[in-house]
């Protein structure tokens, strides 16, 4: 089993830590219902931003379903993603594209790559080069980056030749490219890698606010998390000159012992932590309050979080409950009372109870 640590790092930029498998082939999908595929300039409305829908598979092709586990637009796409803000990411004849709620497409299929809309803008790669539309599929950042990411507070990262820097939404310089890495801002902060390896956060003036140690050359770990509710983890050597995970806050004090091995983000007041090879959770305070004892706790959600014992997955509350049992062979978080799971090779939908909303289909 491959485990997934999250990091809100750079896209493109190599995953740190293992990943565990999220789904097949989650990308993008195209039109439903036989509708007109024809690209339209039509805004999306509160209302469409509040529609939840379900990317399923079914016969080798994508549709998606309501939260009763009705077909609402039928398979007929290459890959499928989730609906945000109104729009959902599809691939049709091998190039990607946005649908609306009821499935007609609004912007073209024909973009090598994408990722789904985050504050009205959403990342398009052409030729290798990286740019943005609105949601009415218009261009307003042309393709000039040789990396980017979602933005995130009006800001998102992107890369140039070499190094990185910060654009806003209209695509004008906001940061200066000239960090070797560098997260998006949450909590008004951005972790970052200077030319000369030392790691810092920044705000967004671009003004140095926590220097980090110099950290060893580790290229395959990120240095340092985005803060989330005022903490954010950051690498250091111990005294056994081992790298360990620690908590700290904007001060830089160290909220928790030097001693995670593998951690995630914070999720409704939690995050996941390993000490060795078990995971558990710990809380802003840099307090253990799940034990680890599971071989892999993925991010809280909905009160929830999937975890994983040998071969099978099962869900736990935040006191550390275990109220699904441990019978899938993978399992996603709960998102509007849903969760995506795995039997086999199939994946279906389950409500908070544990019964199937969807059963599983290919």
């Amino acid at each position: 089993m491959i485990f997934k640590i999250i990091f809100v790092v750079i896209f493109l930029l190599n995953k740190q830590g293992e990943n565990k498998v999220l789904n097949q082939d989650l990308s993008p999908a195209a039109s439903a219902r036989g509708q007109d595929t024809t690209t339209t300039t039509n805004t999306t409305n509160e209302t469409e931003k509040k529609t939840v829908l379900y990317p399923i598979k079914q016969d080798g092709k994508y549709g998606y379903i309501d939260r009763s586990g009705k077909l609402i637009i039928k398979p007929n796409f290459e890959e499928a993603q989730e609906y945000k803000e109104g729009r959902a990411l599809i691939k049709k004849n091998g190039k990607y594209g946005f649908i609306d709620v009821k499935g007609s497409m609004v912007v073209e299929a024909k973009f090598d790559t994408a990722h789904s809309f985050s504050e009205d803008r959403a990342l398009v790669g052409t030729n290798k080069k990286y740019g943005f539309i609105d949601e009415s599929g218009a261009e307003v950042i042309s393709p000039r980056f040789r990396n980017a990411y979602d933005f995130s507070e009006e800001l998102t990262v992107v890369q140039y030749d070499v190094k990185y820097g910060y654009i806003d939404k209209n695509g004008k310089e906001a940061i200066s490219p000239r960090f070797m890495y560098a997260s998006n801002f949450l909590e008004g902060y951005a972790c970052v890698v200077f030319e000369q390896g030392i790691a810092g956060y920044i705000n967004k003036k671009g003004e140095t606010v926590l220097n980090i140690e110099t950290f060893p050359d580790d290229t395959d770990i990120f240095p340092c998390t985005s803060f989330v509710d005022g903490v954010a983890f950051i690498k250091k050597l111990d005294n056994n000159q081992k790298l360990k995970w620690t908590l700290v806050n904007i001060e830089g004090k160290q909220v928790s012992p030097l001693q995670f091995d593998r951690i995630s983000t914070f999720s409704e007041g939690l995050a996941a932590v390993s000490i060795g090879e078990k995971w558990g959770a710990i809380n802003k305070l840099g307090n253990l309050v799940i034990d680890t004892k599971y071989d892999y706790v993925d991010s809280f959600y909905e009160g929830a979080a999937a975890v994983n014992i040998g071969e099978k997955w099962g869900y736990i509350d935040a006191s550390g409950k275990e109220f699904i049992e441990f019978k899938f062979d993978n399992a996603l978080e709960f998102r509007n009372g849903m969760a995506k799971v795995q039997e086999g090779k199939k994946w279906g939908y389950i409500g908070l109870d544990g019964k199937y909303v969807w059963k599983p289909t290919d």
